[in-house]
């Protein structure tokens, strides 16, 4: 929650800063960085760094506002063909 009410304020900054700026998932994945670098154990951070890859490579660096539910779906079946269910089920929970 504490992470979320952050990310909320910092994109209000962000957005008072350039109205015209449109947030992308490669800066939502600076911000987790940032985040769980210095909250969260380093495996767990391995998990959303390779989650993040992962998703950028399946769905691309989109604007935030255009990513769906078919676009989890679309990373979901993807993963699965690359690993097993628990670690897609992994995955899942991080995004």
């Amino acid at each position: 929650m504490k992470f979320l009410s952050n990310f909320k304020n910092n994109s209000k900054d962000l957005h008072k800063q350039n109205s015209n700026q449109v947030l992308q998932l490669s800066d939502l994945q600076r911000e987790v960085f940032k985040y769980v670098s210095d909250n969260l154990r380093k495996s767990t951070c391995q998990i959303y760094i390779r989650v993040f890859k992962d998703m950028l490579r399946i769905v691309g660096n989109k604007p935030l506002r255009l990513v769906t539910i078919s676009d989890i779906e679309k990373y979901k079946s993807f993963r699965l063909k690359e690993v097993n269910q628990i670690t897609v089920n992994i995955e899942l929970t991080t995004i």
